[in-house]
């Protein structure tokens, strides 16, 4: 299992995590990875005559990248879990590792969700549907990223 977030600040990050609700056992990265985010913006000028100038400019603002991979997992297993960066602890979330030797696994993978927010409420509501039988959810983010190097 990999746990990755993105933080503004450039400072060492810690993933919490256990059984049973615990947040007994610790995984620690000392620097993170900056990444540019990068997205189009357009910019419309109306110029002599009436015209219109469409103009795309580009914005870029530096993150830093923080994943972890947590090993040894015990198999069949509900794991909790925080990120943590400069003081700054995040609500704990929970995940359920895989059988030890699945025959068969189903996910759901999506993204996108930014663009139309009715559609991806639809959509999302449709996941229910097969919480029994789907043994991950991969929700693919949106943004368009640049390394621009470091990391350990």
């Amino acid at each position: 299992m990999t746990i990755m977030w993105e933080s503004p600040t450039n400072k060492p990050g810690i993933v919490r995590y256990g059984l049973k609700g615990e947040l007994n056992q610790a995984l620690r990265l000392k620097t993170p990875r900056a990444v540019a985010a990068v997205w189009p913006t357009f910019v419309t000028n109306i110029i002599a005559g009436g015209k219109t100038n469409v103009t795309e400019v580009s914005n870029t603002n530096v993150v830093f990248l923080y994943e972890m991979t947590l090993t040894r997992l015990r198999p069949n297993s509900v794991y909790t879990y925080s990120a943590e960066t400069d003081g700054v602890r995040a609500p704990p979330k929970k995940f359920k590792t895989f059988d030890a030797h699945p025959d068969r696994v189903r996910f759901i993978a999506y993204g996108d969700t930014r663009t139309n927010p009715g559609t991806h409420a639809a959509v999302a509501g449709n996941f229910k549907r097969h919480r029994r039988r789907r043994q991950a959810l991969r929700f693919m983010g949106q943004r368009i990223l640049r390394s621009t190097g470091g990391g350990d």
